[in-house]
């Protein structure tokens, strides 16, 4: 979209006033002076189009219509060419307000000179002069504080101080939350390590329902063998007594009778010393888990006591940690192995050969 000062019909308008302009001589100095600062002003929105386009918007919107009729009209008249300066000094002082643009030294020759000669203007124009002198830059400020895009940047302003409000609420939040993750990173330590001692704990205890089932079938073959052994005793003793057996120096047949009860008597005597042994391991084995179950329940706790106490006096708890850590076994050195029984049985039947 074209800006105002972009119209080929008001650049033509503009360059016939130049031209009409410069063709008027005059002695009057005031003349002379206001017609040299107008021919300026009008030169530069000839050359400066875009930028009076952009920088003059409040002006063309209230008064761009009546620039241009003037302009259309120019006559070379003092009544014609003073309008057209009002309306060219309104537009410049608005451009040297809203941009930034290099009139700083015109702008004040142009002002300086309006000002000290507003009397010799026409009655008329006096007024607009002196508005746009005055009241111009206020008028500026009101337009830009109605515009939506100031509203915009007014919302802005808000909308950052609410987000940094906010900013500072999630921040403190997010401390609280992130002191909560540290605790709970530090429960969930605690509990990782607890969890770790009730697993040991769990297979101590399986375990040892284990070892239970072995003590309830090693004390029940050792009272069967503990119960045959005295049936059999009573057997043998019955067979002697009362079941026909002789003992005669011509008859060795009653002895070899009773070989095989005796000899079913000792391997019974010998697996009941088995069966009691390994009721006893078991009962050992028991122990010693009971044992690390209890350790279990506050080892965690006396390791970090432990640490503590051991860097100020090292032998402070050893006797204490040699009483609770020592084994308790029972003297299990003389349990008969195996081939103990097999030796026993091969001496027994070389000794009956002999015989």
């Amino acid at each position: 979209m074209e800006g105002f000062f972009q119209d080929y019909r008001l650049i033509e308008a503009l360059k016939k006033c130049i031209i009409t302009l410069k063709s008027i001589s005059t002695s009057d100095d005031f003349i002379s002076d206001r017609n040299s600062y107008l021919l300026r002003m009008l030169s530069e929105m000839t050359d400066n189009a875009i930028l009076w386009s952009k920088g003059c918007q409040f002006s063309v919107d209230r008064i761009g219509t009546d620039f241009k009729n003037s302009l259309m009209g120019f006559t070379n008249d003092e009544n014609s060419i003073e309008e057209i300066y009002c309306y060219a000094f309104q537009m410049h002082t608005e451009l040297y307000i809203t941009t930034d643009s290099n009139l700083e030294s015109s702008y004040k020759n142009i002002r300086d000179f309006t000002r000290e000669n507003i009397e010799k203007f026409s009655i008329i124009y006096q007024k607009p002069i002196e508005r746009t002198l005055h009241d111009l830059p206020t008028n500026l400020f009101k337009d830009v504080f109605k515009n939506q895009e100031f509203d915009a940047l007014r919302d802005f302003v808000k909308t950052k101080k609410s987000a940094e409000e906010l900013k500072s609420k999630w921040d403190h939040e997010i401390g609280v939350k992130k002191q909560d993750v540290i605790n709970i990173k530090s429960d969930l330590e605690k509990q990782k390590h607890s969890y770790n001692f009730i697993s040991l704990h769990r297979g101590f205890r399986k375990i040892g329902q284990i070892k239970e089932k072995e003590l309830c079938l090693a004390r029940t073959s050792m009272i069967l063998l503990g119960l045959f052994i005295p049936a059999l005793i009573f057997a043998e003793a019955w067979l002697v007594f009362f079941g026909g057996i002789k003992f005669t120096n011509d008859d060795t047949a009653d002895w070899i009778k009773l070989i095989p009860g005796i000899s079913l008597l000792f391997i019974s005597i010998y697996y009941f010393r088995i069966s009691l042994a390994n009721v006893n391991s078991i009962k050992a084995q028991m122990i010693q888990i009971s044992l690390r179950m209890s350790l279990c329940q506050f080892i965690e706790n006396y390791t970090k006591f432990s640490s503590k106490v051991n860097a100020d006096n090292k032998d402070l708890l050893t006797k204490f940690e040699d009483v609770i850590f020592s084994n308790i076994m029972p003297n299990a050195e003389k349990i008969p192995s195996t081939f103990d029984g097999v030796e026993q049985l091969a001496k027994l039947l070389t000794s009956l050969k002999k015989d």
